[in-house]
């Protein structure tokens, strides 16, 4: 990650060279008023090449407390390098500290209800004859005023919507034009607008509701209980925030796993363009494709700008599968517009493209398509153009051809390319608290993480913002499929009429940007909104969403399915979302059925393992639980020792506020409201000597551990569980976990910390979700006489069966290792896409064959088998590890090697070693890693670095660290 201050000494030297003989460098059509974001510009274009426009004067864009007289100091002038936040904006000029170090994001609320102004100085805009000059903001958090030399020219109302505004008057000739962006408070435009209503009279009030809580703050939760810095309380109204006025990301203002940060700031890069006569440009290009009886239609929505003594419009498209065209079109604009959308439709046989498939069930094969506006065909080809992905001469996209279908009611399933399959993902929530400083590498990195995961869906949750374009273009890539939430989210949103018009532009916008990626599956209206019956019955919610937004995705994208809500018990029959009156289907249940639809559970008491009480649903896309990320994660963020413990002010104010760790000054795991983690750690192992809330390090790094081997536990379970149930009554089809990613660094239910590294869940993911995967489970009520173990195997390869003619299953004691075959399993067929149990045994007859005198003394695991395809090693824990008597152990590692980069080595251990990782500071990640371990059994580790990281084997030697469930702190032999 490259920190934003970072930026500001190349960039004045590009200004540099871009500003010779006072200013008069050339004007291009299209530039750039700041940076773009890594070596491609996922907002600008795919080209990575667009050029700065000329600024005079040797300064960048300055950022000031814009006088609001609150009272509060105001720090000096600050220089930055937008896009980027203001928060860290003003830690790059060592006004603040690190957000995220020690209390720092509740030290700095204040941020959150002050004006905010970025200036620039000396901007030599773009010049066309007879034309005009847009300014164009692609995201602007959130209330904002635009001004050209102080003149107003318009404002930003939501995050999510870009902003074109016509600054031809308000810019002077040469490089005398200054452009400033003044942010108001958030914060306080909520709020006010609440007041306003609240005291409006009743037949002008309008119903607005927020389902979660907040403070004097502005933050949910209510800011840290330890901090002393929190505003007395006010009324903890859900509504005292007001943020379910303001267009912006929801988990700005805190979620129970996030910070509060509400200031914003220039998130996306900013754009000048000119257009005049005969220089046309291309505003937007949306391809959409659909499956025909023959092939697949393209259908394209060129929308064009241009000035009014233009005269027409000539259109070429290119494509690399074969399908180009010409056309002229009489320019016809609507009047008081710069602007017409023209379509042209291409036939696609289905012998002329390869079909695009979700990774795993084939290839992804993508198709481009250039699409150039000029004013006669002799305009300059496209060999002389630059592409962008808006508001240029010429655009390029690429397309995918796949037809994918939902299936909803009680059947509830997704299919692509004809071929029901079975879901298996995480949800996706923004990748930082500040979107500018997420690196394109980034994106890669989570998305390769997920991919390792055998994942063929994520889902994008709806309380976050929308992903850049880079981001769905790596998803097209990689094989994706995405479940896309509009951004709404646990609340009923105001319902005033230009309330319900800004939705729906934010709505058509976001849809024709991202609706020709092949990775776009289907559509979702919000998050959890109706998971409450009663939302379905209340006039306000049934107007926004089945009344504008669904209405509005349809226009926009009449080829993806959509549906309601996550979850949702979908529409009613015969008023579906391309029907002319979207209705819901009213559930006979408060809340979502879990015998329609999708439904969100999540276990937080008894055993988060155990699937008793787990619903039979056909879909379910989100369950979780939480922990903790490795040291590496947390220490850089520390502001003392003292901290890094697991009862200390710094550790409470970044638990999950929905399963808290609940330890009060006794250590005991019960002093708060919501305890969770810490009574479910205590259900799962025995704490050490003294508790987890130790001083010691070694304590806090095993408590550390402790809580990921729990979280990849129960998440394991559930997971199971679901996969199972597709072959049997409830006939589920998908399983996306809460959450691939985590926005800050603390605890959370991630598998991928803030900083990508990858958590205990994440490496359990990528054998649960392995397509051919064996699991072991037990019913009973953990007596031996009662239990009887089951082992189900799930085919999830595309168009390939498994058998096996014997596989070994083996019962091994903890405390001495020693194993026997009990059992040899004959697994019959098991067709693609299918799964079935293949056995079947009460535990009593298999103990009485190994080591086993109680329940409590040995577990059980299949032998991997060999052969194309495997059948990876599975391994079931009849009891939790509170029960057993595990031995101290020592791991052993030897046979180092470094090979293209990665460094290899091997390691053996003396005794059985459950949940074994492996952790360094060096930025990569461990292949396998949290894994049980047999004695006698020697496993090949690869150590992969990432992001930019250099591994050496005396550098991982020297860094590398081990815990496991045995002991406390190290299991590395000899440390």
């Amino acid at each position: 990650m490259v920190p934003l201050w970072g930026w500001t000494a190349a960039l004045l030297t590009q200004r540099s060279a871009l500003v010779a003989n006072g200013g008069t460098a050339a004007s291009p059509s299209r530039c750039l008023l700041t940076r773009a974001d890594g070596d491609i510009d996922p907002w600008g274009g795919a080209t990575g090449i667009e050029p700065r426009c000329a600024v005079s004067g040797g300064r960048g864009w300055m950022l000031t407390q814009f006088p609001n007289g609150s009272g509060v100091e105001t720090p000096p002038p600050c220089e930055t390098s937008p896009p980027s936040s203001i928060n860290t904006d003003l830690a790059a000029c060592s006004v603040v500290g690190s957000p995220f170090k020690g209390l720092r994001d509740a030290l700095d609320v204040w941020i959150g209800w002050q004006q905010w102004k970025y200036e620039l100085v000396g901007v030599c805009p773009p010049s066309v004859s007879d034309g005009r000059v847009l300014l164009v903001a692609e995201s602007l958090d959130t209330v904002a005023t635009i001004l050209v030399n102080g003149v107003s020219v318009g404002q930003s109302q939501s995050t999510h919507l870009r902003a074109a505004l016509d600054v031809t008057k308000a810019l002077h000739t040469g490089c005398d034009n200054t452009i400033a962006i003044i942010f108001n408070s958030s914060l306080d435009v909520g709020r006010e607008r609440q007041r306003q209503n609240d005291a409006a009279p009743n037949a002008s009030r309008i119903f607005v509701r927020a389902f979660t809580d907040s403070d004097a703050d502005g933050c949910h939760p209510p800011l840290y209980p330890n901090d002393p810095t929190r505003k007395s309380s006010a009324s903890n109204s859900p509504n005292d925030d007001g943020r379910i006025w303001i267009r912006k990301a929801t988990s700005d203002y805190g979620w129970n796993w996030g910070p509060c940060f509400t200031a914003g700031g220039i998130l996306r890069p900013i754009h000048l363009v000119a257009y005049g006569p005969q220089s046309p440009v291309l505003r937007d290009v949306v391809p959409l494709v659909s499956p025909t009886e023959f092939g697949f239609r393209c259908d394209i929505q060129a929308t064009v700008l241009a000035s009014p003594r233009t005269t027409k419009v000539h259109l070429t498209v290119s494509t690399t599968w074969g399908g180009n065209v010409s056309r002229n079109f009489p320019w016809l604009p609507t009047p008081g517009q710069q602007s017409q959308t023209f379509n042209i439709s291409l036939d696609v046989p289905v012998n002329a493209i390869k079909l695009w498939w979700p990774h795993g069930m084939g290839n992804q094969t993508l198709y481009g398509i250039t699409v150039s506006a000029s004013t006669n065909v002799a305009s300059p080809t496209a060999a002389h153009m630059t592409s962008a992905s808006s508001f240029s001469p010429q655009i390029s996209k690429q397309v995918g051809f796949r037809k994918i279908e939902l299936v909803g009611g009680a059947d509830f399933h997704l299919s692509v390319n004809g071929i029901p399959f079975f879901a298996m993902g995480a949800n996706v929530i923004p990748i930082s608290s500040f979107p500018a400083e997420v690196s394109n590498e980034q994106i890669d990195e989570l998305l390769n993480a997920a991919k390792a995961q055998h994942m063929n869906i994520l889902r994008i949750w709806g309380g976050g913002d929308y992903m850049p374009d880079y981001f769905y273009d790596a998803a097209d890539k990689l094989g994706f499929l995405l479940w896309h939430d509009l951004m709404f989210n646990n609340a009923v949103y105001p319902t005033h009429p230009s309330d319900l018009q800004l939705y729906a532009e934010e709505t058509t916008y976001q849809a024709s940007r991202i609706a020709h990626h092949a990775s776009l599956a289907l559509w979702s209206g919000n998050n959890e909104i109706e998971d409450n019956v009663k939302m379905l019955q209340s006039s306000e919610y049934l107007r926004i969403n089945y009344g504008t937004l669904i209405p509005a995705l349809a226009r926009a994208d009449p080829t993806r399915p959509i549906w309601p809500s996550s979850p949702s018990n979908g529409f009613k029959e015969g008023h579906g979302p391309h029907d002319p009156y979207p209705e819901p289907l009213l559930p006979n249940v408060s809340g979502s059925d879990p015998t329609l639809g999708d439904v969100h559970h999540y276990k937080y008491d008894g055993g988060g393992w155990d699937p008793d009480g787990l619903p039979q649903t056909h879909f379910i896309d989100e369950f979780g639980f939480p922990s903790y990320p490795s040291l590496e994660t947390l220490s850089p963020y520390a502001d003392s020792p003292s901290a890094l413990r697991a009862n200390s002010t710094w550790i409470t104010h970044r638990e999950d506020w929905n399963c808290r760790n609940g330890y009060g000054p006794d250590g005991l795991a019960n002093n708060t409201t919501r305890p969770c983690l810490g009574p479910m750690l205590e259900r799962f192992m025995n704490p050490p000597p003294g508790g987890w809330t130790s001083p010691q390090q070694a304590v806090f790094e095993s408590w550390i551990h402790a809580t990921q081997a729990l979280q990849a536990a129960c998440i394991q379970g559930q997971a199971e569980y679901y996969r199972r149930g597709r072959d049997g009554p409830a006939r589920t089809m998908g399983a996306i976990y809460w959450q691939l990613n985590s926005l800050a660094p603390w605890g959370s239910k991630s598998s991928l910390s803030h900083d990508l590294r990858r958590k205990a869940l994440h490496y359990a993911a990528t054998a649960f979700f392995r397509p051919l995967h064996a699991s072991i489970w037990f019913s009973g009520n953990e007596t031996l006489a009662s239990t009887s173990v089951y082992v189900h195997v799930a085919n999830d390869l595309f168009n390939q069966s498994f058998y096996a003619n014997a596989v070994d299953l083996q019962v091994v004691n903890f405390r001495t290792g020693q194993s026997v075959t009990v059992a040899i399993m004959s697994i019959p067929t098991i067709p693609s896409m299918s799964g079935a149990e293949v056995f079947m045994a009460p535990l009593a007859a298999l103990w009485a064959k190994g080591p086993c005198p109680a329940l409590e003394d040995c577990f059980v695991t299949s032998a991997p088998t060999t052969g194309t395809p495997s059948l990876d090693r599975a391994f079931g824990f009849p009891v939790q590890f509170r029960n057993v008597s595990l031995a101290r152990v020592g791991v052993t590692v030897s046979n180092w090697t470094l090979v293209g980069g990665d460094v290899h080595f091997s390691a053996t251990t003396n005794g059985v070693t459950p949940y074994l990782a492996f952790y360094t500071d060096i930025m990569g990640y461990f292949e396998p890693n949290s894994i049980t371990l047999l004695p006698g059994v020697t496993v090949f580790v690869t150590f992969k670095p990432t992001l930019g990281a250099v591994a050496s084997v005396q550098g991982l030697q020297s860094s590398l660290r081990a815990n496991c469930l045995n002991n406390v702190g190290t299991c590395l032999a000899g440390r």
